[in-house]
């Protein structure tokens, strides 16, 4: 049974840290020094760097050591103390006197390659006889280091039979090896006592056990079950202590007196989120100084980036307001975290802090489980903004559609925050997406990015149209020459979809709880998905896909199904299949005759159930912003850095600026460790890129997306539970629609 872990923070007036990113004196600026990894070395931080050496040529690994304050007091280059290049250094562990390293050398003479054990005091001095290292088992493969506090050292590994540690005695003499059932990898200290780590799962519930070691067998002993401490744990300090870390903290475990102490909120942090975040690698020198290894991107290439955190007598956040934002996926967005930490060193009155409703989900797992725990944590949010007791912003990033928080009044309208903003003007915004998500005059969710989602329509048949019914999709069908397709590569289930995420309202009124399926026009979408889908497939495996490329080649498809538009780029990037013409991009037949779908990317509301509407409408007004709208579009200098964008912005100017950046690209320069460089152009420009005619054509398919994709999952499942026998001709579309009829209308009334 899980052990009951109670919390505690420090005095708020303690909780704040101070950041500086450490420099080396070591290395120039053209050495471009990467931190490989990091470890605590008595009361120093020791820095395992990777740079070019001063030849401009060679590759060399140096071990940098900083003191508390972030000052490099000294470091050692690997290769200069070895007097060889040919060291490859896999692992650093830290300890009181100095530093212990597992080692590959390779040699010239015998060809061949040495691992062992070397250890080094701060200065690069040995400290004692290089130690070589064999295996039994042949298959086992380190994946870690670590020297525990008594002195002993531990590697740890993986093998056949899974995790594994091999224990060395103080003088380096092989002890015994720990084995186990689950084990993670993790060997962890606490209060004196070394344990390893279980995780195992009972009835689809993930358990986390800790194993105490007996150090003189290695045998495990007693346990101890810490499901109950959200994140992961981990002993990254020469002080034996235990830590974990999650999406919101980082904390100190007690396990004598069951107690978890924050010691860090990763909201309160003055540093870039796109760097460094909660699931960086993290080395901690006190409970007052933390250090914390990220990775950089802004060079084209990762760079290893270290900073370290001071813990301030004061605390500049103190009399700010607290903001919830929810969601999923949260703890690994970079561009959102990195835009928390703006909003939070910008704004004098609130702050944002996240809730990631995924944080807790092990990934290990089995698909299958992976996609219940999801599940069951996509319904945890649900209930909590239902019970008044959920995330004050709720925040989504192409996951699931908020339909269900609207149709039960669980969201906020925006319009009077709007109105009252003097800084704020609605107008600036694209019409058509304004217009989309506005349901009885109120503005409940709004899509920072989107994207355009329809069919890819051949023009010579389309004939420029934006829109259709069944009716007028099946004239066009049955005119078709023969052997020409109108639609392949989707299923009956797929094309129902497509159409009931923009066609759901006509056939459920949420204010009145009506519910209304049995008419002509509901029959009409199903006829047209049997007719054209194709059948399901037993399994994706066996799913047999057509050529879609060489029928647009040959002119033989109307109807490319895939049509997702994400940016300028992409968009000009598909002319080729239409011979070089812009094809029509048409919303899915519907009985409203629906445009493109304007597909939400990252779409943000505000719980009714506030505390703060004005807090919560600060950062949404942040996130609709010029500044932050046009650099997180796609095709952004900033989004193509990251790797990240998320699609069309809905502000109109910034939507402008991005199409000019991909009307004018920056060229490709690439720069040489000499100092010259070299212009390369794009060989694919003229067929793929950017003219002002296809400009026009992408600005004319975003203006003319006018249905918002907004599919209740909920509903839509019982839909497809039934619907399954009509496409199988084994009910007509009558008894499958008043079984239909009669679950929705169940479910709509029961959420009243």
């Amino acid at each position: 049974m899980a052990e009951d872990f109670s919390s505690e923070t420090y005095p708020e007036e303690k909780t704040y840290f101070e950041p500086a990113e450490l420099s080396y004196l070591s290395f120039s600026e053209e050495q471009e020094p990467n931190a490989i990894s990091m470890t605590a070395c008595g009361d120093l931080l020791a820095v395992l760097v990777r740079s070019i050496a001063k030849d401009g040529i060679h590759y060399q690994t140096h071990m940098c050591f900083f003191d508390r304050t972030g000052v490099e007091i000294g470091s050692f280059c690997f290769e200069s103390v070895l007097e060889t290049d040919n060291v490859f250094v896999s692992y650093v562990s830290g300890k009181k006197d100095g530093i212990t390293a597992y080692i590959t050398v390779f040699d010239n003479k015998s060809n061949s390659l040495t691992n062992g054990f070397y250890s080094f005091d701060t200065s690069g001095n040995m400290l004692r006889d290089a130690v070589d290292l064999t295996f039994s088992d042949t298959s086992f493969s380190p994946t870690g280091l670590f020297v525990l506090q008594s002195g002993e050292t531990v590697l740890s590994g993986i093998c056949s039979e899974g995790n594994v540690f091999y224990m060395y005695s103080t003088d380096m003499k092989y002890l015994y090896t720990i084995s186990g059932d689950q084990l993670t990898g993790k060997i962890l200290e606490s209060g004196g006592d070394v344990y390893v780590e279980s995780r195992m799962f009972t009835d689809g519930t993930q358990e986390d056990i800790l194993y105490n070691v007996d150090m003189n067998t290695g045998n495990l002993t007693s346990s101890i079950d810490v499901s109950q401490i959200t994140g992961a744990c981990f002993t990254a300090s020469n002080s034996g202590k235990l830590y974990a870390v999650d999406a919101q903290s980082l904390y100190l475990i007690d396990l004598d007196g069951k107690k978890k102490i924050a010691l860090v909120n990763w909201s309160d942090l003055n540093i870039d989120r796109s760097i460094y975040s909660s699931v960086s690698p993290i080395c901690i020198l006190s409970d007052d100084v933390v250090c914390i290894r990220g990775t950089a991107g802004d060079a084209g290439y990762d760079t290893g980036k270290v900073v370290m955190l001071t813990r301030q007598d004061n605390n500049p956040n103190i009399g700010k307001q607290t903001i919830f934002l929810g969601g999923f996926y949260l703890s690994d967005n970079t561009a959102l975290l990195s835009t928390i930490t703006k909003f939070n060193q910008s704004n004098e009155q609130y702050r944002i802090e996240i809730k990631d409703y995924f944080q807790s989900i092990d990934w290990s797992q089995p698909l299958e489980q992976i996609h219940l725990s999801q599940e069951a944590c996509r319904q945890q949010m649900y209930l909590d903004a239902f019970s008044g007791k959920g995330p004050d912003i709720i925040y989504d990033v192409g996951t699931r559609s908020l339909a269900a928080y609207e149709a039960n009044n669980l969201l906020m309208d925006m319009c009077p925050l709007m109105e009252m903003d003097p800084e704020f003007d609605i107008n600036d915004f694209l019409p058509n997406v304004i217009d989309a998500c506005t349901v009885d005059g109120k503005l409940c969710k709004i899509p920072a990015h989107f994207w355009v989602y329809g069919i890819e329509g051949e023009p010579s048949v389309t004939k420029g149209i934006s829109s259709w019914s069944t009716v007028e999709f099946d004239q066009i069908a049955s005119a078709l020459p023969s052997g020409m397709y109108m639609i392949v590569n989707t299923t009956q289930l797929e094309l129902l979809r497509h159409v009931l995420a923009g066609s759901m309202n006509l056939f459920i009124d949420d204010n009145t709880k009506e519910v209304n399926f049995n008419t002509d026009e509901f029959f009409k979408i199903l006829k047209w998905a049997k007719t054209y889908g194709e059948k399901e497939p037993v399994s994706e495996e066996l799913r047999v896909y057509v050529n879609t490329e060489e029928l647009l080649e040959k002119n033989l498809l109307v109807c490319n199904t895939h049509g997702f538009i994400s940016d300028a780029s992409k968009f000009a990037s598909i002319f080729p299949r239409y011979y070089g013409t812009a094809p029509d991009i048409i919303g899915y037949p519907s009985p409203a005759k629906n445009g493109p779908y304007i597909y939400p990317i990252e779409q943000v509301a505000i719980s009714s159930s506030c505390d703060s509407p004005g807090g919560a409408w600060s950062f949404v007004k942040y996130l609709l912003s010029e500044d932050y709208q046009t650099m997180n579009s796609s095709g952004s200098e900033y989004a193509e850095k990251l790797g990240t964008g998320y699609g069309f912005p809905v502000r109109t100017e910034s939507l402008q600026a991005l199409m000019e950046i991909a009307l004018n690209p920056p060229e490709i320069v690439e720069e040489f460790p000499s100092g010259d460089s070299e212009l390369y152009p794009d060989p694919y420009e003229e067929l793929y890129g950017m003219t002002q005619e296809r400009a026009d054509a992408c600005l004319a398919a975003v203006n003319s997306a006018d249905t918002l994709y907004y599919l209740d999952e909920e509903i839509y499942k019982i839909i497809q539970e039934e619907v399954t026998a009509y496409f199988e001709d084994l009910k007509s579309v009558e008894d499958v629609t008043a079984l239909i009829q009669n679950r929705v209308q169940t479910l709509v009334s029961e959420r009243e």
